[in-house]
């Protein structure tokens, strides 16, 4: 149980990363030096680029998907296991 636990979290973090990176955007603002987050800043001003990812999920989404994959594959798994 500690093993599957251990492997799920690890996957878990893993996914969140990988759709952090692809769908969430992450703006840096050139002229201050910072990742920007407040979405009206962003709109706003010229000096802010994007660095990666597509702007279609917020960081929220990203973390409810994650949390349900992770979910999903442990409750998967823990049945060919038990």
């Amino acid at each position: 149980m500690i093993t599957l636990g251990l492997f799920t979290g690890i996957i878990g973090s893993a996914i969140d990363s990988f759709l952090g990176a692809t769908l969430q955007a992450t703006y840096y603002d050139v002229a201050k030096k910072l990742i920007v987050k407040d979405i009206n800043k962003i709109m706003k001003n010229s000096n802010i680029k994007l660095i990666c990812g597509v702007d279609l999920i917020s960081n929220e989404a990203v973390n409810f998907v994650s949390i349900a994959i992770t979910m999903l594959l442990s409750i998967y798994l823990s049945d060919l296991l038990w």
